[in-house]
């Protein structure tokens, strides 16, 4: 006989009919209500007949039962079609044992047997941590919310309560790092999606300035963007440009550099943003490069930064070009044209 093959038939809203057949004739049908189906890994009562809607998450309420009974189990037989797991006393008759429904991704619970009974249990149950895949799974729902503020003791704490377990900081970080990851995706991947963002930014804004590079390696060096509206509306505005930068805190470091200007309304018109590889001088003239490629020169336009180590940079090419200009410049204070020396509100 060929293997059957199954397929879904969803014929309502709170039922799954599945139908199996072989050889294109039916063998069986029979439905489910998908109410009953556990999607969520809190589930704390584990049954017979149980189904669950893949094997991962049957796998994870495991785990949370085994440390909620305080004991532990070893895998007994893991593939694609059935979970089974013993006691690791092999005198405990406790026991259990999941399989696919027809070879799909539902689990239901076969066989259970919850006498955990052996000697052990106390004593493996202390040697037994938490591991930071389950506390990730755990605490994915409290990090749905960007703007939350849930540290590493926020975890450590909230652990305890739940599982009555003691976790290191460290772990408490790593999985807050894993469920992150599971929520948004790895950083490495948004960086990989990165050309295909600006792509579709670039066929999306028309007549905007987009650039970005890359090392000899295939490694992010830095980004530009410059949308056509920013470009259009400047030429409305006073040529005076104010930039700024801040420190990416992530595990890819970088700097992200901000360029604004007022708008006759007295409202801030951003002109440019962009991500630089670091906060040196050629990764400035990187991006004063694109800059001057976007919106080209107009007379007496202004760049304004509080970077002191940039004035001093800039001096230093003033000086190539005719040294009589720094030593106005230098006699005139640096109160007079630096914003960083201002001595009025720079806000």
């Amino acid at each position: 006989m060929d293997e059957a093959v199954q397929r879904y038939n969803f014929a309502t809203d709170d039922t799954i009919a599945l139908d199996v057949v072989n050889s294109g004739e039916p063998i069986g049908v029979f439905e489910l209500d998908k109410n009953l189906i556990i999607s969520k890994t809190n589930q704390r009562e584990v049954m017979v007949g149980q189904v669950y809607k893949d094997k991962a998450t049957l796998k994870e309420v495991m785990d949370h039962y085994a440390i909620s009974e305080r004991f532990q189990f070893r895998v007994d037989r893991s593939n694609a079609i059935s979970y089974a797991l013993l006691c690791m006393s092999e005198d405990c008759e406790w026991r259990f044992k999941a399989s696919s429904i027809n070879k799909l991704q539902l689990f239901k619970v076969r066989e259970f047997n919850d006498k955990n009974t052996c000697p052990l249990k106390d004593k493996v149950y202390e040697q037994r941590q938490a591991s930071s895949s389950l506390i990730g799974g755990m605490i994915r729902p409290k990090l749905t919310n960007h703007k939350r503020k849930y540290i590493p003791k926020d975890i450590i704490d909230d652990v305890k309560t739940d599982l009555g377990v003691d976790v290191s900081y460290m772990l408490a970080w790593q999985a807050k790092e894993k469920a992150m990851n599971f929520l948004r995706g790895e950083l490495a991947d948004s960086y990989n999606k990165l050309r295909g963002y600006l792509y579709t930014m670039d066929i999306t804004y028309p007549g905007s300035h987009i650039r970005m590079v890359k090392s000899p390696q295939n490694e992010f060096k830095y980004v530009y963007i410059s949308l056509y509206v920013f470009i259009k509306g400047f030429n409305q505005c006073r040529p005076i440009v104010i930039v700024d930068e801040s420190h990416l805190k992530s595990y890819y470091n970088g700097t992200f550099v901000l360029a604004n200007t007022l708008d006759g309304a007295g409202h801030i018109l951003p002109l440019a943003y962009g991500v630089i590889d670091s906060e040196n001088g050629a990764a400035w003239t990187r991006f004063f490069e694109q800059f001057k490629k976007a919106y080209g020169e107009r007379e007496s336009m202004c760049i304004v930064s509080d970077r002191n180590e940039s004035i001093i940079n800039l001096m230093e090419k003033v000086e190539k070009v005719d040294i009589r200009v720094k030593e106005y410049l230098e006699l005139a204070g640096y109160e007079k044209w630096a914003r960083l020396y201002a001595p009025v509100n720079r806000g």
